[in-house]
This record gives structure tokens, C-alpha cells and sequence, in this order.
């Protein structure tokens, strides 16, 4: 029998918590306060939440092996070059200990956790954060997933992605091998390297398919292509936007209840505090990859025993049934020029161009085959390029991708003044112009560095 679809009233759902705790006065007065904006409205914790917690706790796995990694006597040296990651460590803890009782004012902590690294967002906090502002119940929020499905699979049509060595499918494979190298099964990762060319053009149809049926909103087949995209790649470590995307479909299609919700987000809660430790094991080795394929194991058992508890909306429930106005307008519109920014000349990083191959040259130029935008119609950001020379002081300066920012090294003068803003000091360049760090960034586009002698980056499969 077909499982029939809940009233209105249950339609919009209800948040995590339902039991009376234990009065905390600061604490309630500031939920309460959220609660009266109308901020982090009811519909969208619950779900968000478990994305963000995912988000942060992979997060928080890659500051852990940062911390081992450190030579003896050299931690309190790099908790204090590092406050981003000590940052993601305070903020998953107050996830965890406020959600059940109190999610508005844990997602406002994911909220401020995530927009931290403002403008260097990644394109699954940029969704996370595009998502909570469209709200999600509504027919932009999901807009915004098929937006970012076509980007991405739009951008890996260039012969880059598919190049043998240094292509984003040449390393899939290899993660793939290095996995199945870690389970003690050396035939299968045979198989998983020689079949790279093979897998890449159906694993480029299928991202366009779902972005097209998530916008179409024909919920078998997106769920469809949602699965096999997914489901494989959260086992190499690519669970983390799986599990934002997973978060803003799902409430489109289907209803869940307060107390499937609530058992969702604590199997997760034990599934993060459990695997945390494991990160201890050396990075790289054999028993790391078995407990970084754990975790997304857990992910897809959780989400495929809530999907089990899920009810479908009936076909005729009105499409969009609680839109979110002008915020949430905003919030599609911005993400479509994040997907367009890379052709555009408005940037060369973000944008869902993860893991494409897609090549940027310092004249503005790409390596997507049908995707050649004429000068004229490209923005001057990425055109205005620097030289780096020095910071105030010979300080190193952390760049938000492949190490440090060295000199000679080439990028756009908008991306060097945010550099400046984000580590407040002041940068000069071989020009001897100096860029003083402002009160906000220049741009909240990002770029990739080039190299001195100005050749195409990336030069290897980079997110």
C-alpha cells in the first residue's frame, strides 16, 4: 500500500528536541532570542545540522593529523598559527552539546563556524550556508542543489579530467586502489586503477542527470544519481558535501519525524565522538584509510535507515510551498554567479569546479572545451594579476590550497589584498606596492596562485 502523505501542519516539521532539559538562563534567553527574529527557523536544523556536523568533523580529523604531525614541542606553536582549526574544534563541541536541546543556537554556531573562512569558502559550506538562507522547504533551496550539480558536471567536460596522470579521475582511481590496498584486496585495486577511463564519462553523465532532475524535481531519478554518486565516493573521504547535499534534498521530498530526526542526528553524534580517535593512526597508512572509510560507512547505514522512516509528499503538494523572499533569492542568485565566476573572469576557485581538472590560465583563459568566453565579456578580476613579494615582518602566509604563498608567485590583486585582510598584516609585491589589510575583504570570489613563470594551474587534481 502506498504510504500516504502527512497534513500540512506535520509537513513542516519540528525541531530535533522534544524532551524538557535541564534550564540554563543565558543559554535559553539566547535561543529564545533566534527563535523571535525568526532566524534558523524550525525546518531547517535538524538535517542541516547533521551535514554541518559532518563538515566540521572531517574538519576536525584534518587539524588532528596536522597536531600529530607536529614535531615535539611545537604544539602550542601551531594552535596559535592555526585558530581556524582550533576554531572547528570549539565549534563541533558546541554542535554536539547544544543540538539536542537547543538547534537554533547550534546552528548558529555552525553558521558563524563556517562563514569564518569568508571569502574562502568551500563549495559545501557555500551551499550549507546558501541552503539555511533559501530555507529548506523551499523551491530555491533545492534550485540550488541542481545548480550545483549541473556546475560541477559542466566544468569536468574538459580533456584535462580524464588526463592519465594528473587528472581528478586518475586520482579517484587511485584512492579507490589505496582503499582496497588497505582491506588486503590487491585485485580489486588493480581493477579500480584500470578502469579510470571507463568510469569517468558515466560518472559526468550522471551529475548532469541529477542536476537536471533535482531541478525538474523527478525525485526517483534524482535520488538515483544522488546514490551512485554518493554512495562510492564517500568511502575515498568525498562524504562531506555528500552529506550537505543529502541534507538540503532530502526535505523537498520526503517527511520525517521528530523522533526519527532526533535518533538521526544522535547515531551521527556517536558515529563522530567514536571515529574522532582514530584519526590518531598515522596519515596515509593502512589502518587511517580503514577508519576514514568507516565513517561514511556509518553516514550511508544512518541515512539509508532514515530514508526508510521517510514519507513521501503527495505528487500534487504545491511546489515551493513556504518561499523565502528576497533572502533566499539572494542566496540562488549568488551561487549561480560562484558556478559562472570561473568562466567569467570572477574566479578561478569554488565555484563547483571541484575536483574537474579545469585549467586556469593568468589571461583569464580555461581549458573547457565548449565553454570559451571572449575577452570582452570577461570580468577584469582575474585579469589584474600581481606579483607577491614579501609580508610585513617575513611572516609566511598561509594560502587557503597547495602550501604557503611563496615569491614570484603570481595572483590577482583582489585574492592578495583578501590574503592581507584574512591574516591582518600588510603584503607587498615585487612592483613594490604594499597592501594594507582593510576592516573587510576586497572580493568574496577566491583564486588560485600561479606560479612564477605563469603556466596553468591546477597542475594536479585539486578541490
Amino acid at each position: 500500500m502506498a504510504r500516504r502523505s502527512k497534513s500540512p501542519a506535520k509537513r513542516a516539521g519540528t525541531p530535533i528536541p522534544e524532551r524538557s532539559h535541564t534550564p540554563l538562563p543565558l543559554l535559553d534567553r539566547l535561543e529564545r532570542r533566534l527563535a523571535a527574529l525568526g532566524l534558523f527557523g524550525s525546518s531547517a536544523p535538524p538535517l542541516l545540522l547533521i551535514g554541518a556536523l559532518h563538515d566540521r568533523t572531517r574538519a576536525c580529523d584534518q587539524f588532528i593529523s596536522m597536531l600529530r604531525a607536529c614535531p615535539p614541542g611545537r604544539h602550542l606553536e601551531l594552535l596559535r598559527k592555526n585558530p581556524q582549526g582550533v576554531g572547528i574544534v570549539v565549534a563541533l563541541a558546541l554542535m554536539i552539546a547544544l543540538a539536542p536541546r537547543r538547534p537554533r543556537l547550534a546552528t548558529a554556531v555552525a553558521t558563524i563556524n563556517m562563514a569564518h573562512t569568508f571569502p574562502f569558502l568551500s563549495n559545501h559550506a557555500a551551499l550549507w550556508l546558501t541552503a539555511l538562507a533559501a530555507g529548506t522547504d523551499s523551491a530555491v533551496c533545492r534550485a540550488l542543489l541542481g545548480y550545483g550539480y549541473l556546475a560541477a558536471g559542466t566544468h569536468k567536460l574538459n580533456p584535462d579530467f580524464m588526463h592519465p596522470v594528473t587528472g581528478c579521475m586518475a586520482d579517484f582511481g587511485g584512492r579507490f586502489a589505496r582503499l582496497a590496498d588497505a582491506f588486503g584486496l590487491p585485485t580489486l585495486a588493480d581493477a579500480a586503477e584500470a578502469s579510470v577511463a571507463l568510469v569517468g564519462p558515466p560518472f559526468v553523465v550522471l551529475e548532469l542527470i541529477g542536476g537536471l532532475a533535482i531541478l525538474l524535481r523527478l525525485k526517483a531519478l534524482a535520488l538515483l544519481a544522488f546514490a551512485a554518486l554518493h554512495a562510492p565516493t564517500a568511502l575515498i573521504v568525498f562524504y562531506d558535501f555528500g552529506s550537505v547535499a543529502l541534507a538540503v534534498l532530502w526535505p523537498d521530498l520526503l517527511w520525517f519525524s521528530p523522533r526519527a530526526l532526533r535518533e538521526h542526528w544522535y547515531a551521527n553524534i556517536i558515529a563522530a565522538i567514536a571515529l574522532l580517535p582514530l584519526t590518531s593512526a598515522a596519515p596515509g597508512s593502512p589502518a587511517f584509510l580503514r577508519a576514514q572509510a568507516l565513517r561514511p560507512a556509518l553516514l550511508i547505514a544512518a541515512a539509508l535507515r532514515l530514508w526508510r522512516r521517510g514519507v513521501w509528499f503527495a505528487a500534487s503538494r504545491p511546489r515551493g510551498r513556504r518561499r523565502c523572499g528576497v533572502l533566499g533569492l539572494a542566496a540562488a542568485v549568488w551561487l549561480a554567479v560562484q558556478c559562472a565566476g570561473p568562466h567569467i573572469g570572477l574566479n578561478t576557485s569554488g565555484g563547483f569546479s571541484m575536483f574537474s581538472s579545469l585549467r586556469f590560465h593568468p589571461d583569464g583563459r580555461t581549458s573547457h572545451s565548449y565553454l570559451a568566453v571572449p575577452p570582452r565579456w570577461r570580468f577584469g578580476l582575474s585579469a589584474d594579476i600581481v606579483r607577491f613579494a614579501n609580508a610585513t615582518g617575513g611572516r609566511k602566509l598561509h594560502f587557503p590550497g597547495p602550501g604557503p604563498l611563496r615569491e614570484g608567485e603570481l595572483l590577482p590583486r583582489s585574492e592578495l589584498c583578501n590574503i592581507a585582510w584574512w591574516h591582518q598584516i600588510a603584503v607587498t609585491t615585487v612592483d613594490g606596492e604594499v597592501i594594507e589589510p582593510g576592516w573587510l575583504p576586497c572580493s568574496s570570489f577566491r583564486f588560485r596562485k600561479f606560479s612564477p613563470d605563469g603556466g596553468a594551474v591546477p597542475r594536479w587534481c585539486e578541490w
